[in-house]
């Protein structure tokens, strides 16, 4: 199995290009798109990766806190090998179009992405925004269980919870946590995972 625990979670981009130009400013736990000018969604993955099996039973938890207003993010995990063969790119009308572009997540305007469960992607869940600095998205996945759970917190406490299924990678043995950044100037941190 692999795996990799830092001491502090720390994100990079494999839109190297995009970094390069200053599209994304990456320090340690905290990542910030200043510019866009295409429009894409950039995504920025953990260094860390979870082993997913059928035998492994462990949680593995971690949140992503909004650093600044935001406008739209996604968080969640990713079959990164996946996005590579996607060209890189996260893609929300493709699932439709049945290309698994490897991605399960919440955005911050309450919908979850789920490549495995057309049910479940482009799904509105939730009425509540989070788009203020200090809201937080909690995160406990089980992949025994092919579960990612969630709880969202807004400046005014607990505002709810949910759970994508089926969460599986397509081509690896692995998930990666991530982010997936739309506009300039949002910027979120991310806390270390933790395994139980």
């Amino acid at each position: 199995e692999e795996s990799s625990k830092p001491s502090e979670t720390e994100f990079f981009s494999l839109e190297e290009s995009s970094v390069e130009a200053g599209h994304c400013l990456v320090s340690g736990n905290k990542v910030k798109l200043t510019k866009n000018l295409n429009g894409t969604h950039k995504v920025i993955f953990a260094s860390s990766k979870i082993p997913c099996s059928k035998s492994n039973t462990k949680e593995y938890r971690w949140s992503i806190k909004l650093e600044t207003s935001c406008e739209w993010i996604g968080a969640g995990l990713s079959d990164k090998n996946q996005f590579i063969v996607n060209n890189k790119e996260f893609n929300p009308i493709s699932i439709k179009e049945g290309n698994r572009n490897g991605f399960f997540f919440l955005s911050n305007n309450g919908y979850i992405w789920n490549c495995n469960n057309l049910k479940q992607n482009n799904c509105k869940i939730s009425d509540s925004k989070l788009n203020k600095g200090g809201d937080e998205i909690r995160f406990t996945f089980t992949p025994s269980k092919e579960l990612l759970s969630f709880e969202i917190y807004s400046n005014k406490g607990f505002a709810g919870r949910g759970i994508i299924n089926e969460v599986r990678p397509i081509i690896s043995n692995f998930l990666t946590p991530m982010v997936v950044l739309l506009h300039t100037n949002d910027e979120v941190s991310m806390s270390e995972i933790s395994e139980n």
